[in-house]
Order: C-alpha cells, then structure tokens, then sequence
C-alpha cells in the first residue's frame, strides 16, 4: 500500500492522487510516479502532466526518480538543452 488513503501500488488507480502543494500529497504522488515509471522521463512528465501544483511534485518526482535510475538515464535531448542555456 502507497500511503493510508488506500492507494495500492496499482498505476491504474494514478488518477485519484493528489495534487495540491500539501507535503503529504507532494510526497504521495511523487513517491507513485516516481516508483512506478519505467524511466526517467515518463515520471516526471507524468508527474507534471498532472497539473495543480507541478513545481514540488515535479522536482520531488525528479529526485526520486533520478535516484531510481541514475543520472545517466536521463534524455540526451533534455542535458542539451540546458547546455545551450549556458
């Protein structure tokens, strides 16, 4: 079980999660996409595409997921855009 509001790990049951800018619900829906994307990309495009509060679920979301998967995994297209920031 993913938190007490009785989501279960279940990826089908994502549309029922919170996404206000409350901690709890940051943390919930973060810890789903997060966990149960199979690369790093789809989770924190998932997790943004939510909408409400994208800036804490997202960078929560990135961080787990770039735990998951390591740095190395992230899209060659996204490292070169902020490049051409620089």
């Amino acid at each position: 079980m993913l938190c007490s509001s009785g989501l279960s790990g279940d990826p089908s049951e994502s549309a029922s999660l919170p996404t206000s800018g409350y901690v709890i619900h940051t943390l919930q829906t973060a810890l789903h996409d997060g966990l149960h994307a199979g690369d790093v990309e789809t989770a924190i495009v998932r997790s943004v595409n939510r909408g409400g509060d994208t800036n804490p679920i997202g960078a929560v979301t990135r961080a787990i997921a770039g735990a998951r998967f390591g740095a190395t995994a992230l899209p060659d297209r996204w490292l070169a855009a902020q490049l051409m920031k620089l």
